[in-house]
């Protein structure tokens, strides 16, 4: 006659699986966790590159005022006029433009990196085409003219009248969905008359 003997392990066995259970457990929890920061860290880089689209198309429009709107001297009275918001002049032009008005000194704490203090009292809104997304602003500033000199043709002894040419800069601010995901550009362009 065989005697059994009683088993001494008494739950070590459920006590280890217990502690494999919780370290699985763990291990998915770090993975969800993971996964769930890899998808908003994508998502954000998508909008930061959408937002850059959009501050673009943005630029693309101050850039466009300015060739559509400045054709002569007279023109270059606008950059004076307070009531057309976002036309700023940093620098004088005879009797053109006589004050100084520099586009930093509108914004609340002269910082236009800051895309909480873009406004339509400061700066121009983005006219969006339809079917496009996205928002902004941009100003535009006049700083300065260049004179450019005569020049001799190879061919002939012609001299050309000086040309001046006249240089902006545009600086634009956009955002798609999440106005603290945004991008800011400046460009600087110069026109001739």
């Amino acid at each position: 006659m065989q005697h059994s003997q009683p088993h001494t392990n008494k739950g070590a066995v459920l006590l280890f699986s217990l502690i494999v259970l919780v370290l699985m457990s763990m291990i998915g929890l770090s993975a969800m966790h993971n996964s769930s920061m890899q998808f908003r860290m994508a998502l954000q880089s998508k909008q930061k590159s959408q937002s850059l689209n959009v501050a673009n198309a943005v630029l693309q429009q101050g850039e466009a005022y300015i060739i559509k709107n400045i054709k002569n001297l007279d023109d270059m009275s606008k950059m004076n006029d307070s009531a057309l918001k976002g036309l700023y002049s940093g620098a004088k032009l005879g009797t053109f433009i006589k004050n100084v008005n520099y586009a930093i000194d509108s914004f609340s704490d002269k910082n236009f990196l800051i895309q909480k203090n873009w406004s339509s009292s400061n700066s121009r809104r983005y006219q969006k085409p339809s079917g496009r997304e996205g928002d902004g602003y941009y100003f535009i500033e006049y700083i300065g003219q260049q004179e450019k000199g005569a020049f001799t043709t190879t061919n002939t002894a012609q001299h050309k009248p000086p040309r001046k040419s006249y240089i902006f800069r545009v600086v634009a601010i956009g955002w798609l969905d999440d106005p603290k995901i945004y991008s800011i550009l400046q460009s600087t362009i110069k026109i001739q008359f």
